[in-house]
């Protein structure tokens, strides 16, 4: 019997920070599982973030409004744009684009395939600068 239900490997991302990638065992031993142990060591944010500054910045990389996150967070809208002065502060950017496009790049935010939406600019690019073609 195997205790074993993938492979983990520790990368280490631009910032510093730490992060486990997981990838699963072949369908025959995953059949065999019987239980799942975890275990883990705490890191800290990169950038100094705070986990709520963090969950905001998620919040927002989806393109969700102030007001939106407030809501969700149980926040007052007031509260989420501190939280957004203080991240934009902390990453050294100056807007939540920017914010989200470094933690993605630094994988500190890594969109799930229901996320690409959010993530991904889509529009009628055509690499020829900002002329359109005749």
């Amino acid at each position: 019997m195997s205790w074993k239900t993938s492979t983990m490997t520790i990368r280490t991302t631009r910032s510093g920070c730490r992060r486990a990638v997981f990838r699963p065992l072949p369908a025959r031993v995953r059949r065999e599982r019987q239980a799942v142990l975890v275990s883990g060591t705490s890191t800290e944010l990169p950038y100094g973030l705070s986990p709520r500054e963090l969950e905001v910045l998620t919040r927002a990389a989806r393109g969700q409004t102030n007001q939106a996150i407030a809501q969700a967070l149980f926040l007052s809208p007031r509260t989420v744009h501190s939280h957004i002065e203080h991240l934009l502060r902390k990453t050294g950017c100056a807007s939540r684009a920017e914010a989200t496009a470094l933690c993605v790049r630094d994988g500190v935010l890594r969109p799930t395939s229901d996320d690409v939406e959010h993530f991904v600019e889509t529009g009628a690019f055509t690499g020829r600068g900002s002329r359109s073609p005749r």
